[in-house]
């Protein structure tokens, strides 16, 4: 059976792309105009595992309650070191 795709669709899903490899990777314009399809699939598809993985390190973080050197991670001994100072000014 053979999946067919709209003109439209196809348009929409290429500037999706090209959007998300620009916006997200910081890949020049011009570069992923010339970049092959499989290249930048392939882009695509390393930078979500990358994502996917820094979200579970995240979670992971969290669910144990250590800090780790994942940015983001260390905002809750931030806020409570800013809260301490503001107690201690009152």
């Amino acid at each position: 059976m053979f999946f067919l795709i709209t003109p439209s669709e196809y348009e929409a899903a290429l500037k999706e792309e090209i959007w998300g490899c620009f916006k997200y990777m910081n890949i020049p314009l011009e570069t992923i105009y010339s970049m092959p399809v499989m290249d930048r699939k392939y882009f695509i598809r390393k930078h979500n595992e990358a994502v996917k993985k820094e979200n579970e390190d995240y979670e992971n973080a969290g669910n144990s309650g250590k800090e780790s050197n994942i940015e983001g991670v260390g905002i809750n001994s931030y806020a409570k070191l800013e809260q301490q100072k503001k107690r201690e000014t009152n």
